[in-house]
């Protein structure tokens, strides 16, 4: 399947990373605008994949960075979800090493933080 077929996308997958990308040539995805899912497994599983059809779609040559400018507290739940999957799922280095976290309060920043280290050790 491809990604714009996965993403439920017409655009074809250079078309989807340029609606990402900022000025500077990031990948960021402006959490604000997905905010309505942020307390939702079943919605933090579309927005997971979302976020690993652009990696792959980047080819390893970029990072995404998510944006948590104007967010409130999100829930550990989507934390879980979303983060922590993603990193059990492509490994925790190349997660830290491809999905960046900005603006993020210190509360959503522990939460992540505490996703990402609860799933990690399941896998151990």
């Amino acid at each position: 399947m491809r990604i714009d077929e996965a993403l439920g996308s017409a655009y074809p997958i250079n078309d989807l990373l340029e609606t990402i990308q900022d000025e500077s040539s990031v990948y960021r995805v402006s959490v604000s605008e997905i905010e309505e899912s942020l307390g939702s497994r079943k919605r933090g599983a579309e927005i997971r994949t979302r976020l690993e059809n652009y990696l792959k779609a980047a080819a390893g040559q970029q990072f995404v960075v998510l944006d948590f400018k104007g967010v409130g507290v999100v829930s550990s739940s989507f934390a879980d979800e979303v983060l922590g999957k993603l990193a059990a799922g492509i490994g925790e280095l190349q997660f830290r090493r491809t999905v960046f976290i900005d603006n993020a309060s210190v509360t959503n920043r522990s939460l992540i933080e505490r996703a990402i280290a609860l799933r990690i050790s399941e896998m151990g």
